[in-house]
């Protein structure tokens, strides 16, 4: 057969915990490496320390040239065309070039490659790529798109707003992505009171049919409004709608006076003081029994007065505008603002000037943290206010960031949102991803843009008094959490047990193995990073420095491993020869989040290279064997030997040991001393002897893999035949290649069993038409241009992959004859190669069998016979075995049914002396499947005529 089966070693829980337990040394160098799109592209996603001979160019410059030196990694034309400057952004390391990809001038939706250079000595340290690879822009046209206007009106019918717009409305033409295509789509942004939420409607740009409804908003938690279904928050609701023009006007006066009231004429700053939490009750009291209904009285110690940096004085009032953070009303309930004619908010709990001054100091604070760590200026983070409202969410226990208008809102409900710094600076952390990353979104992003708010709530409130002492793990430590009557159970960033899976996809707030959250799999190993960090005598600042400066640079589909490992690289940068990156490294380990480096060892099936008279082992041979092993792991193989076993009854196993050569990745080699085994006589013609190989080697420590193997016992009755034409199929060429191979000496015709093999490698498979002609000229279309850039056609049809069009075509036609491979690039830019390609059709098998009346002495059977079928009565197939006595014999085994019709002939020609077996498989001659019922099958020679009975079931 051309391609042979491997048997990989996975990696179960068990086998994972172990796997950390050898390698829970490795380091950051040792983990950090390059990602792939996982999806039809198949490109490169973050490259670290990418390879380069540019020389001489520095800034954009630099940037463009190294595309277009990378080009055909990234699917993009070596002109660049396609790719427009979308931003520059500087950060600690780096400055970030931002190219957006556009077709026909319209962009595509978080389609970003962001080249990072180094601002210490000019080189490209990284880069992200997540842009679609393309050749339809000829195809994609605006020309038909329906208006503004008339998007607009679709995302408003069917919200049906019947209350105020709470910020301005946006609406953006963009390509998006479907699979490997592209729709254009208008994408409308309406911030609404009723139906509440920060609504993004989709509408088809060709028809205006809406496509897709969300709501943006990150919320704290999961509540009854973020738990019920859209359709049921949008739908609830019958009544009259708002008229969208006059809701457009009214939202822009609104948007013009709260710009009027937050302007400030120069020498408006001032100082004043606020009475505040910090961080809050519980863990400045060490009191776990505080609750929300406890007297005034218990919180009197509690309370700190803090300076309110810049707010702004009109001359007669002080109101909490600053250059950080604006507190204002822009949600419901309607709550204005508090000022004070002295600069001092004196209010306490239960009066809404408290949570305004709280919310204003701590973000304030976190802002002015954040520039001392360097991310000011050119570099800044949030570089201007953020809109606030501290009694907002319609008055839920709940509170969200809103990405669209860059606002925050608090809600009330139990213990007020604002009266929690945990709360503050977790909401305001997802203000600071999504200004680093404007496209954080996708991949794990819920889970993490939930869990880094968590971490940097966590962090500030591990650096206050208590905070190394009172519950450090809590998150939302008086919000949530406590004893007695909780308003919710809050977060921990302690979850160890929690376990990352790569090909699970992480949103916020969901719930995972172990009783955990999605959220908690991210905020842990950050914190614990902090902690273990601390305990090394490592200040607070290098962690937060880490995380922040880790988030330049990337784009839109991160994954939790994509982001560990640009921490780590960032550690690694910033603190070089320091234990920053491996302390990171050890915590990502504890929950699978980073790929340690491994050997994984498979290997091809055994290959009989002597002693078999028919090129195969049967029934009662002893033959030597090869098995190759390869590692398809990331870290190479050293001092690799194996030892062959079998669980099959019988076999002996003569010559099982040997050594192979060492295994570096991507490596392959054969046993160096042939294995050798025996068959045992009485074995079943036709069904393969279980091998087991134990492989030892040498990865850094003594390790084994266990592989288990097949061996075939006996010649496949039928074809399977392969060629190896290794052509070059020709770019932009209909005309195409062909391949020819002759099945020949099975007097056969093609049943159901027929698949074929191909190993074709190409660059970009949806160029490619491939198809494959029969002896009797049947065409069948086996690939018709589909998959994009995804390269090379790899595999079996249908086992492994779907073909255009179904092989049924060619049931009942001749096996026997020239069968014709066609292959044909259809478009430009992209060159392949047709490596081989096999056609398999087994119905049964042949052994010769022998049998022994002494030790060492072999003799081929008497006289014919005729077994009965097994199994029988059959739903799927059933064997047959018969005997033909030497020196051979013309013989035929043909199916009747029970009125002596020929239903199917399954064998027909001359057979050596020995043992043999068929397969039936409940078909006729054209492949229908046959009735249920009593049917025969006769043996057939000169000499001899046998018939037995089967019954066949539905």
């Amino acid at each position: 057969m051309l391609s042979s089966t491997r048997r990989a070693l996975s990696f179960g829980a068990a086998t994972a915990a172990a796997a950390f337990c050898f390698l829970a040394d490795a380091t950051a160098a040792e983990v950090v490496r390059d990602t792939f799109h996982q999806d039809h592209r198949a490109t490169p996603k973050i490259q670290f320390e990418p390879s380069t001979r540019i020389s001489g160019l520095s800034g954009e410059p630099l940037a463009r040239a190294f595309l277009a030196e990378h080009a055909s990694e990234y699917g993009l034309a070596k002109s660049l065309v396609g790719l427009q400057p979308a931003e520059v952004r500087e950060s600690l390391l780096g400055t970030h070039y931002t190219f957006r990809q556009e077709i026909g001038g319209i962009e595509v939706e978080n389609a970003r490659i962001i080249v990072s250079i180094s601002r210490q000595d000019g080189h490209v340290y990284r880069v992200f790529n997540d842009i679609y690879p393309t050749k339809q822009e000829a195809a994609l046209e605006r020309s038909s798109a329906i208006s503004e206007e008339a998007a607009y009106d679709a995302a408003w019918n069917r919200l049906r707003p019947h209350g105020p717009l709470l910020a301005d409305p946006s609406a953006r033409l963009v390509w998006v992505p479907e699979g490997d295509s592209f729709r254009l789509t208008w994408i409308v942004g309406l911030e609404l009171d009723a139906p509440y939420g920060g609504w993004e409607v989709r509408v088809d740009a060709r028809d205006g049919r809406v496509l897709d409804t969300r709501d943006t908003r990150l919320y704290r938690l999961r509540s009854d409004l973020t738990d019920a279904p859209l359709a049921t928050r949008i739908d609830a609701y019958s009544g009259p709608v708002s008229d969208r023009r006059a809701a457009f006007a009214t939202r822009a006066a609104t948007e013009a006076r709260l710009e009027a009231e937050l302007s400030r004429a120069p020498g408006s700053r001032a100082a004043g003081t606020g009475v505040v939490f910090d961080p809050d009750p519980r863990a400045t009291l060490l009191n776990d029994n505080l609750q929300d209904t406890s007297p005034p009285s218990s919180f009197t110690a509690a309370y700190f007065t803090r300076n309110l940096l810049d707010i702004s004085f009109n001359g007669s009032a002080y109101s909490l505008t600053g250059p950080w953070v604006n507190i204002i009303n822009w949600d419901t309930p309607n709550t204005a603002p508090s000022t004070t004619t002295d600069g001092n908010w004196t209010g306490t709990r239960g009066v809404n000037s408290f949570n305004d001054a709280m919310t204003y100091f701590q973000i304030d604070q976190s802002q002015r943290y954040m520039q001392s760590l360097g991310f000011v200026g050119a570099t800044g983070i949030q570089d201007g206010p953020i809109g606030t409202d501290t009694d907002g969410v319609q008055g839920d226990d709940n509170s969200f960031y809103q990405p669209a208008s860059n606002r925050l809102s608090f809600g009330h409900g139990c213990v007020d949102d604002s009266e929690d710094t945990d709360v503050m600076l977790h909401e305001y952390g997802h203000a600071i991803n999504h200004d680093i990353n404007s496209s954080w979104t996708g991949g794990d992003t819920g889970a993490m843009g939930e869990g880094f708010g968590d971490y940097w709530a966590g962090s500030y409130s591990f650096s206050t008094p208590n905070g190394p002492i009172y519950h450090p793990e809590w998150v939302f430590t008086w919000d949530g959490h406590g004893t007695g009557n909780q308003c919710w159970g809050g977060r921990i960033m302690n979850a160890f047990g929690a376990q990352y899976v790569h090909t699970t996809t992480y949103g916020a707030h969901v719930g995972i193995p172990g009783g955990f959250q999605s959220d908690e799999l991210w905020s842990t190993p950050l914190f614990q990073s902090l902690l273990e960090l601390d305990g090394l005598g490592y200040p607070r600042e290098d962690v937060d420095t880490v995380i922040l400066e880790s988030q330049f640079g990337l784009g839109s589909g991160l994954k939790m491993r994509d982001m560990a490992n640009a921490i780590i690289a960032t550690a690694s940068a910033l603190f070089p020869g320091q234990p920053h990156a491996d302390v990171f490294t050890q915590k990502f380990l504890v929950h699978n989040i980073v790929d340690i480096p491994t050997v994984v060892l498979a290997a091809l099936e055994p290959t009989v290279t002597s002693g078999g008279g028919n090129g195969a082992a049967d029934p009662g041979e002893t033959v030597e064997l090869d098995v190759e092993v390869t590692n398809d792991g990331t870290l190479g193989a050293t001092a690799v030997s194996a030892t062959l076993t079998s669980t099959t009854p019988g076999v002996v196993i003569n010559q099982g040991a040997s050594a192979y050569p060492n295994l570096p990745i991507g490596a392959s080699g054969t046993n160096l001393t042939p294995y050798s085994i025996t068959v045992p006589s009485g074995h079943t013609c036709g069904d393969p002897v279980a091998l087991v190989l134990n492989v030892l080697f040498d990865d850094g420590d003594p390790s084994s893999t266990v592989l288990n193997l097949s061996l075939p016992v006996g010649v496949p009755v039928g074809a399977q035949a392969s060629v190896s034409p290794g052509l070059s199929i020709p770019d932009n060429n209909s005309t195409g290649v062909t391949s020819t191979l002759v099945v020949s000496g099975t007097g056969g015709t093609v049943s159901s069993n027929l698949n074929v093999d191909i190993n074709l490698t190409h660059t970009w498979i949806g160029d490619l038409i491939v198809r494959l002609t029969s002896p009797n000229g049947t065409v069948v279309t086996l690939h018709n241009r589909t998959g994009s850039n995804a390269h090379d056609i790899i595999g079996n049809y249908p086992l492994t992959l779907t073909p255009a069009q179904p092989l049924s075509a060619f049931i009942g036609g001749p096996l026997d004859g020239t069968w014709t491979m066609f292959v044909s690039d259809n478009a430009g830019q992209d060159l392949g190669t047709l490596n081989s390609w096999g056609i398999n059709d087994v119905s049964g098998w042949d052994c010769d069998l022998l049998t022994t009346d002494a030790p060492g002495v072999t003799l081929a059977p008497a006289s014919f016979s005729l077994d009965a079928a097994s199994p029988n009565p059959f739903g799927a197939s059933t064997a047959i075995r018969f005997a033909v006595p030497g020196p051979g014999a013309d013989v035929s085994l043909e199916v009747f049914d029970i009125a002596g019709r020929h239903v199917r002939t399954l064998t027909d020609g001359f057979l050596p002396a020995g043992g043999h077996a068929a397969t039936w498989d409940g078909r006729d001659e054209a492949g229908r499947r046959a009735s249920a019922g009593i049917y025969f099958y006769r043996l057939e020679s000169r000499e001899y005529s046998a018939t037995r009975k089967v019954v066949l079931l539905n």
